[in-house]
């Protein structure tokens, strides 16, 4: 049996759990990929939840896509004295669920901060096999010093296989052990058509958390000034009060700019459906190495063309001919890249993510094979 460990839920998300949409739209892709496979799949969910009102959450499962999804059971938060009993309840529930794992069982799990070290502990109790998705290097993404980055890597270097987010992972690791890459969902959503709607309007967009000024939203929006009066850009996201607020104030009198809140399920679906172009442009740092943006395999499976900085996850990846590459970081220079896209015509973008999904999905059955298989 596969036991899958993250944090996941589906639309709507009645217990508030702190995810990341991103994290939740990769484990969504990986199920569907569990969903095929012959072998019985659990999806277990030990995360708390965020809602201030105090209110107990029983535990749960329902069927998803053929797959069983086990919610565990926790409580709102009104404090810190009880997020932190609801942290430890949570510490409890997964040693609980854990020793209960079979020795030929494998525990597939999303690599974080949050359990990553107690499933390495109970590793040495219960000697199941262990096969660790790496999104991210947390150490590296937050800056951190390059001897936290290898402590963290250290600390995941006994499992038995892996499932990588880019190609560079796996040369810097040195593991030597199995392993599927995936940059991302690969499922593709619809066939591209021609976005440009009837009255020639061409819609940008930007997805993802909302930061302070001089972020990569506000390049974004650095960079419609200087394109067509029919280009304009929406905004989706999520962030603090503050930043919210301050974005707002930024973009309130400007006519090619628009914020639609934080979007989930169809109304994402939606605001993706008729897109053009997506920003993905980020400070270059030692996390292009250990990452790779979430939102980039979003825009690509709807048919929306990514604007991204030169991070060589990407320029090193398989998607690297479908993405505009920002060399400047003048606003004009984008501008015109973006008005250059005829490069685009001849690349078969659908072929492409269909390939790497086949890739992935007959990767992942070999190493599912591979580390069953193991003594």
């Amino acid at each position: 049996m596969i036991h899958y460990i993250g944090t996941f839920t589906t639309y709507p998300d009645k217990r508030n759990y702190n995810f990341a949409p991103s994290g939740v739209s990769k484990m969504d892709y990986i199920i569907s990929t569990l969903s095929t496979m012959s072998n019985e799949s659990c999806i277990y969910v030990p995360h708390i939840s965020r809602n201030k009102a105090l209110k107990y959450y029983p535990a749960f499962t329902e069927d998803y896509n053929g797959v069983k999804v086990l919610y565990e059971r926790t409580f709102g938060v009104p404090n810190l004295f009880l997020k932190i009993i609801a942290v430890l309840f949570s510490y409890y529930n997964l040693i609980k669920y854990i020793l209960k794992v079979g020795k030929d069982d494998i525990v597939l799990l999303y690599h974080s901060k949050s359990f990553s070290k107690i499933i390495r502990f109970l590793r040495n109790i219960k000697k199941f096999k262990l096969i660790i998705e790496v999104e991210e290097i947390y150490s590296a993404v937050y800056n951190k010093s390059l001897k936290e980055i290898n402590r963290e890597i250290k600390s995941i270097s006994n499992a038995d296989g892996y499932i990588y987010v880019n190609e560079i992972m796996n040369d810097i690791f040195s593991f030597n052990k199995p392993y599927a890459l995936a940059y991302g969902d690969y499922r593709i959503t619809s066939e591209f058509i021609n976005k440009k709607n009837i009255n020639n309007k061409v819609k940008l967009i930007y997805a993802g958390v909302i930061s302070s000024p001089g972020s990569d939203v506000y390049s974004a929006i650095k960079v419609i000034e200087y394109l067509p009066e029919n280009y304009y850009l929406e905004i989706a996201g999520y962030g603090s009060k503050e930043n919210i607020n301050t974005l707002m104030e930024t973009i309130k009198d400007n006519k090619k700019v628009k914020y639609v809140n934080n979007l989930w399920g169809q109304e994402y679906e939606d605001f993706l459906s008729d897109s053009n172009f997506g920003f993905a442009i980020r400070d270059i740092t030692i996390s292009q190495y250990y990452s790779f943006p979430s939102k980039v395999m979003i825009y690509l499976t709807h048919g929306i063309i990514p604007i991204c900085s030169p991070l060589k996850c990407l320029t090193e990846s398989r998607v690297a001919k479908s993405v505009i590459f920002v060399e400047s970081n003048n606003f004009e220079d984008i501008a015109k890249q973006i008005l250059d896209t005829d490069r685009f015509k001849d690349i078969d973008i659908n072929k492409n993510i269909s390939d790497l999904d086949d890739e992935f999905k007959a990767k992942f059955n070999q190493l599912i094979e591979i580390v069953s298989k193991k003594q």
